[in-house]
């Protein structure tokens, strides 16, 4: 009988050892959002959406639109939209839907002219 109630008890003590307390869930919440408020705080005065640094401007690329695409010419557009990289997008033809702020998209028609440009 003493070896039972041994059991039970050290199996309590067990189970008990690997609940949390309230209050320290609390405090790990109240930690996590003071650090989320921190972090979008910043993110509010920075240059920054989500994670990704938007450094694209398309104003000036769109000087480009209604051009006959070329690598130099992409590469000029994307040096005159301050972009890191240019993806070019031809009709029918499948693209991810990610957003990206230092991206450059050059949209072309059929005869490779670009009909557009934008950032993402």
């Amino acid at each position: 009988m003493k070896t039972r109630i041994a059991l039970a008890l050290c199996t309590s003590l067990a189970l008990a050892a690997c609940t949390s307390t309230p209050s320290s869930d609390a405090d790990a919440a109240t930690s996590e959002t003071a650090a989320a408020e921190g972090s979008s705080a910043s993110a509010d005065t920075s240059t920054t959406e989500g994670h990704l640094e938007v450094t694209c401007n398309v104003d000036p690329a769109e000087k480009f639109e209604g051009q006959k695409i070329s690598d130099a010419f992409s590469e000029q557009a994307r040096t005159a939209a301050g972009a890191a990289t240019v993806r070019v997008i031809r009709p029918n033809q499948p693209v991810t839907m990610d957003y990206r702020g230092d991206r450059l998209n050059i949209i072309l028609d059929g005869n490779d002219m670009v009909v557009d440009v934008n950032c993402g």
